[in-house]
């Protein structure tokens, strides 16, 4: 009897843990983690870099979605294409979350929101206008335009269709660079929801469907632990670095650190920083629409600067430096002909300002004028060391020069010959020349030894 009880007692104790396990699974699999990943400013290279990898990291991580925070203007045609495509070939959903409020997806970011399964909004954000433009914030030409447009309609309402966002008014927003509030985007189908932040975004996620991969995924989202994925040291430093302004600063402070280090030859710390600074420049410029007519035009104001230094105009190279300063800079991030427009999306981002063109180019001639002046007035100085330093300096003679003789000079005695009449013992002489370790001098009027 003992023994039955006791059997009864360990099969119940089995049951128990079993039905416990199994609760714990099932607890586990309902709180899949959630990665939270955050797109901020312009669509470049870098931004791609990092949605690819943060995709990837929760497939490997086993979460159950991704959620993309997004507020930007646009970008690169080209890095938009490849998130695109990282979204498309993902094994998970990825949630598209236009956020916080005041944030924007513009341009690229209207393509991303159109990829996701899944979109929403926060309060106070809007989405479209994304009619491509030249760099030069014209529009393009009607000989190009219609092909460009047409493959920007054709390619969002492919994704439109194919994630369940409303296709139709992927045209307007193209062709006719409409842009609409949440509320209006919701009504419209453009995005599914509208959510005040994440935990609200996460609670409304609970059961809903997406489709990944022609399969139906139902989302578990109410309880989900919340893991942020920032981008990584280099990423954030790349990603500050690809912006036209910034790359524009780097490049004029790394003129500003050659025409120091020309102006006063030898390593100094103007120099590396100038260098460090172009590095920068050539790092930052590899993602960006550089017009190679632009830099090079800067490149010929650089040498014009120095050619200054060297060989005094009366500020002939220097007016040109300026003048070839300037157009570069106007020119450094605009195309030479209209081609390839589709390149960039929203022209403002890939613009520097005239306002700060015309001061840096300000400064710059002022670094300029003040280098070649402190160069000038170290090449008038008297040497401090070596023979030089005697030329221009009194004595007295200490024995007759006729013509050659001795004399003191800073308290040194000096073989002499003298210019013009014969000198005497006594009289105050000036060092005109110098042959060798002869000194030639000359009679002057005052009298003192020095």
């Amino acid at each position: 009897m003992c023994k039955r009880r006791m059997r009864g007692v360990r099969v119940l104790l089995l049951v128990t843990v079993l039905l416990v396990g199994v609760g714990m699974m099932g607890a586990a699999q309902g709180r899949q983690d959630v990665v939270v990943l955050t797109i901020r400013g312009a669509i470049d290279p870098l931004t791609a870099q990092y949605v690819k990898r943060g995709i990837q990291t929760a497939v490997n991580d086993g979460a159950q979605c991704v959620i993309m925070e997004i507020d930007t203007p646009g970008g690169l045609d080209a890095s938009m294409r490849e998130i695109v495509k990282a979204i498309l070939a993902a094994p998970l959903p990825v949630v598209a979350y236009v956020s916080p409020s005041g944030a924007r997806a513009a341009s690229a970011g209207l393509f991303i929101v159109y990829a996701c399964p899944i979109a929403a909004m926060a309060p106070g954000t809007n989405i479209g206008a994304a009619h491509p433009v030249s760099t030069i914030g014209q529009e393009i030409p009607k000989t190009v335009d219609d092909k460009v447009v047409n493959d920007a309609v054709a390619y969002l309402q492919a994704l439109g269709r194919q994630q369940g966002h409303n296709h139709q008014w992927a045209e307007e927003a193209i062709r006719k660079s409409v842009s609409i509030p949440a509320e209006e985007a919701v009504e419209k189908g453009v995005v599914n929801l509208i959510a005040v932040n994440l935990n609200h975004l996460l609670f409304q996620l609970e059961g809903r469907e997406a489709k990944v991969l022609q399969e139906t995924v139902v989302l578990r989202t109410a309880a989900a632990n919340v893991r942020r994925l920032g981008m990584s040291p280099q990423e954030t430093i790349l990603h500050v670095v690809v912006d036209p302004t910034i790359a524009y600063l780097l490049l004029t402070i790394g003129i500003w650190g050659l025409i120091l280090e020309f102006s006063a030859p030898g390593i100094s710390a103007g120099g590396v920083v100038g260098v460090i600074c172009l590095v920068l420049f050539g790092v930052s410029v590899a993602s960006l629409p550089l017009n190679w007519a632009g830099l090079a035009l800067i490149i010929l104001s650089v040498a014009l600067f120095i050619l200054e230094i060297y060989t005094p105009t009366h500020g002939l190279l220097t007016a040109g430096g300026v003048v070839a300063f300037l157009l570069g800079s106007l020119m450094l991030f605009s195309p030479v002909t209209p081609r390839a427009p589709a390149a960039v999306w929203p022209a403002e981002l890939f613009r520097v300002s005239p306002w700060l063109i015309g001061v840096m180019t300000a400064l710059t001639t002022g670094l300029f004028i003040l280098g070649v002046g402190i160069g000038i007035r170290a090449q008038r100085l008297r040497p401090a060391v070596g023979t030089e330093r005697l030329i221009g300096a009194t004595g007295v003679v200490k024995s007759d020069c006729t013509p050659v003789g001795t004399v003191q000079v800073k308290g040194e005695l000096w073989s002499c010959v003298a210019e013009g009449e014969h000198l005497t013992a006594g009289d105050s002489v000036r060092v005109v020349g110098m042959e060798g370790l002869m000194l030639r001098v000359r009679k002057v009027e005052s009298s003192g030894n020095e």
